[in-house]
């Protein structure tokens, strides 16, 4: 966009990235440094806007470098900082006029709509500013054509019927004009609702992303927990089926050693019904 300039002046990385994206949009976006902020001139036929995003400078020098340019009082500025920072930026700035903050970390999608609604809110403002200097050129217009009618200047009545009509072409152009004005200041007060709309859905959005996120973690550990059970199960299944295989085993085992004694306690049987034969022999010869 030709017709929109942004000022982004930073000394760190995340504000690099946010560069990047603006000229992607097609932005015309300039990187001057903290000490080029006093001799930045804004465009009156141009939205220019104001991006701060320093680490290494605080906050009340960079709004005491803002607000050393007259010229810079009635651009939209924003300021990205720390949250914990922003309440003592708000005591620096005092009454400032449009000077925002924002917080760091930011999501660059609500970034890039804030700065989006913020070129058509300063585009209209502009032409209410064309306008409204147009307007009161009409009305010093009329006041001459006025003073010339006190001085009798116009004597004839063809000239009086011209007079009347310019007269009131420009009471109905006074009267479109402020109407223009009105609809105009209430389209602007309206962008400036939907922006802060916007913005706050985009924190109810990334809030919800955070929320789905964690929700996404804790189902992520819930899975890996139950992979943990069905693991030892698996290991304790496993450990059982071991002691089964052990326990067949010891009962075969078992069998095997009875049928031995078995055997054994029917050969002593046999062993002993031979003795005693033979100890009755014994006896029938003695």
């Amino acid at each position: 966009m030709k017709s929109v300039v942004i000022y982004f002046i930073t000394d760190n990385q995340s504000g690099e990235n946010a560069v990047i994206r603006l000229k992607k949009l097609g932005l015309d976006v300039q990187t001057p440094g903290i000490e080029q902020i006093t001799k930045i001139t804004p465009d009156e036929v141009k939205v220019s806007l104001i991006v701060v995003d320093m680490e290494n400078i605080p906050v009340s020098d960079c709004i005491a470098r803002l607000e050393s340019s007259t010229r810079l009082h009635n651009i939209a500025k924003y300021i990205v900082l720390d949250a914990a920072l922003i309440s003592h930026a708000i005591e620096q700035r005092g009454s400032s006029m449009h000077t925002e903050f924002i917080e760091k970390p930011y999501n660059p999608r609500e970034f890039a709509l804030l700065i989006e609604k913020t070129i058509i809110v300063e585009k209209y403002r502009i032409i209410m500013k064309q306008l409204s200097n147009e307007y009161e050129k009409r009305i010093e217009q009329y006041e001459n054509i006025f003073h010339i009618n006190n001085r009798d200047v116009i004597a004839s009545s063809e000239d009086n019927d011209a007079f009347h009509k310019i007269l009131d072409f420009e009471k109905n152009l006074i009267k479109k004009q402020e109407e223009l004005n009105e609809k105009l200041h209430e389209f602007s007060s309206f962008r400036q609702k939907d922006l802060l709309e916007t913005r706050n859905l985009l924190f109810a959005s990334t809030m919800l992303d955070r929320l789905r996120e964690k929700e996404l973690i804790d189902a992520n550990e819930v899975i890996h927990a139950q992979e943990r059970v069905l693991e030892y199960s698996s290991n304790r299944l496993g450990e059982n089926l071991k002691l089964v295989e052990a326990q067949e085993k010891v009962v075969e085992l078992s069998r095997d050693e009875a049928i031995s004694l078995h055997h054994t306690i029917e050969n002593l049987m046999k062993e002993k019904s031979y003795l005693l034969e033979e100890n009755q022999k014994l006896k029938t010869l003695l």
